[in-house]
């Protein structure tokens, strides 16, 4: 195993939650933005996780459907829960050691990629 050392680094984050399902048009009462500081650590056992900053993210009209309760091709998103999307990110931290001759996909990625 190679040689790693803890990584810290604080973000901050912000989710878009789905407060209520929207009767007729979406409006932004049925949304709640929160936002929150974190600080991400790489530990050991962390070898195949890479954080990433999000850059784009979609809103597409899929996004009606999932906020509905309506029986669709994917589970629609729960009250509370932070609304689903596609996007665009720059990777920001990832583990020490990785090797780029593995057929692993996060060993092929390095911090600066966009995903």
């Amino acid at each position: 195993r190679d040689t790693f050392f803890a990584k810290k680094m604080r973000v901050k984050q912000d989710q878009v939650i789905l407060r209520s399902r929207p009767d007729g048009d979406v409006s932004p009462d049925n949304f709640e933005l929160v936002r929150s500081d974190l600080e991400l650590t790489f530990n050991h056992d962390d070898q195949d996780k890479v954080w990433v900053e999000v850059l784009y993210t979609s809103v597409d009209p899929a996004m009606r459907g999932w906020m509905s309760e309506k029986k669709s091709y994917i589970p629609p998103v729960k009250l509370g829960a932070v609304m689903r999307a596609s996007g665009v990110a720059r990777v920001i931290m990832m583990p020490h050691g990785t090797n780029n001759n593995s057929n692993k996909s996060a060993d092929k990625i390095e911090v600066g990629d966009i995903v």
